[in-house]
């Protein structure tokens, strides 16, 4: 376990910067643990527009990989059990969990996150070292 995940460990809620102030929500920003991550999907209003979550454990992620849904039914219960699945297919597969991020595509700002498209992402030590790679063209040109 990393310094920083024994310093920080819960939620930590993403923070924006718009002409010198500062924005977040209690629901968008960095779980720790799976508990973490249901706590701020309880917190998630209906009103966003949509949520993209991934599916499975793709490294390098096609439409395929994720289900976009709108806030509709179950649709909270829908995201944690899927996401726990993915989580625990990582577990599995040797995988070491950093945290699973819970994103906004426009941000926070003014406005709040309320109305956004959100996205989830499920980060893992060999999901940060393949990134790592990608961008240092070890695996070619990105071109």
């Amino acid at each position: 376990m990393k310094l920083s995940n024994i310093i920080f460990e819960g939620f930590r809620a993403h923070t924006s910067t718009v002409n010198g102030e500062t924005y977040s929500t209690d629901w968008l920003g960095k779980a720790d643990t799976l508990g973490d991550f249901k706590k701020a999907i309880d917190r998630m209003p209906s009103t966003i527009e949509s949520i993209n979550f991934p599916i499975n454990t793709a490294a390098f992620k096609t439409s395929q990989d994720s289900k976009k849904i709108k806030p509709e039914g179950s649709w909270k219960s829908d995201v944690i059990t899927t996401v726990g699945k993915v989580v625990r297919e990582h577990i599995d597969n040797g995988d070491i969990l950093e945290g699973i991020n819970i994103n906004s595509y426009y941000g926070t700002g003014p406005k709040g996150s309320d109305n956004h498209p959100i996205y989830i992402q499920v980060l893992t030590k060999q999901s940060k070292k393949f990134a790592d790679d990608m961008g240092s063209g070890k695996y070619g040109s990105l071109d």
